[in-house]
């Protein structure tokens, strides 16, 4: 982990001292050998520590001799609406007041046809049935705001021996193969006061299997460390995965052997999928690392405040809120396969 504050030498060893120096209970002044090349008249500036009994201003932060506690508020609008996560989340939101208002209030709105009120209230009753489990399986199974909470507290130091961790394991291709055949079957329905038989098509799976990519060798080209962790108290990272080949003999290779499953399985149905993933043992997708003691976190950034305000329709203004209490970064891991 780099550290942040850099000691700066003082131009000249014969220079008068500082008349007006920074109160002893706020700084440590560090000053440094004269360095000759430097221009004798050039202005000091000496290393500012804080100490137990003080602390920073604003100016000091700006200058990066500590982690700053906060992202601006205009950073964390930019990164909140450039994500797509955040419009579905608005129309999700919109669609469960919707029909919760056409469920509850349209019978002391509308008068008159009591039918037409009774389907407005049936029409908003499912959009709000629909939309809200929709909106809670995408916040607690594929959000990255709920893996940050979920994963927060972990040092950098800790962020890093992890990081080298998964640097150093060995990774694999693993193709997923599914047969299948597509049949039409009936049901009744009702329409009004008649049944009626309605035809409709299913997706039968026959059969899954997997296989294993062989090669002889893997080894990892990202960067050995994340920089810029200790900018920000606490920073989210975005961890990505990717893998290519070592040569075009590899990449023969790969190709070679997905077609020899595809061909061994592919009577076994009408039809198939195949797929391929890459696997990593330890890789995380997302995680909050701390510039303080690991387990260190606000009290609102744990899995259960996450939770109540999702649960309220609240996880837009919280998600704002965790950005703006901390930055992001990006790390990919790059896996060299060869055969």
């Amino acid at each position: 982990m780099e550290a942040d504050d850099q000691e700066v030498s003082q131009t000249s060893a014969s220079a008068p001292p500082d008349r007006n120096p920074p109160s002893s209970d706020l700084y440590d002044v560090a000053l440094t050998p004269t360095d000759p090349s430097v221009a004798p008249n050039a202005r000091t500036q000496p290393t500012l520590k804080v100490s137990t009994l003080g602390k920073l201003r604003d100016s000091d932060l700006e200058s990066g001799s500590c982690p700053k506690s906060s992202q601006t508020s205009s950073a964390a609008c930019g990164e909140l609406w450039r994500s797509p996560a955040t419009y579905c989340y608005l129309v999700s939101v919109v669609f469960v007041v919707m029909g919760i208002l056409m469920a509850a209030l349209f019978t002391a709105l509308v008068t008159g046809d009591r039918g037409g009120v009774l389907a407005l209230q049936i029409c908003g009753g499912l959009l709000a049935g629909i939309t809200y489990p929709a909106y809670i399986v995408k916040i607690f199974f594929f959000s990255d705001n709920f893996r940050y909470i979920k994963n927060a507290g972990i040092s950098t130091t800790d962020l890093q021996g992890h990081i080298a961790e998964v640097r150093a394991a060995r990774a694999a291709v693993v193709w997923t193969m599914s047969c299948y055949h597509m049949e039409r079957r009936t049901r009744m329905v009702s329409s009004g006061k008649t049944m009626r038989v309605e035809t409709y098509t299913v997706k039968v799976v026959t059969w899954t299997g997997t296989e294993t990519f062989a090669f002889r060798s893997v080894w990892d080209e990202s960067p050995p460390t994340l920089g810029g962790l200790d900018d920000y108290q606490r920073t989210r990272v975005k961890f990505r995965k990717t893998f290519r080949f070592g040569d075009a003999d590899s990449a023969a290779q790969f190709s070679a052997q997905e077609a020899y499953f595809v061909a061994a399985n592919r009577a076994r149905d009408v039809s198939y999928d195949l797929s391929s993933a890459l696997i990593i043992p330890g890789f995380q997708e997302a995680v909050m690392a701390t510039t303080a003691a690991a387990g260190d976190r606000p009290f609102f950034l744990h899995v259960g405040w996450y939770c109540v305000a999702a649960l309220l329709l609240l996880e837009l203004p919280f998600s704002f809120f965790m950005m703006k209490q901390s930055a992001k970064k990006y790390f990919e891991y790059q896996k060299i396969l060869q055969c």
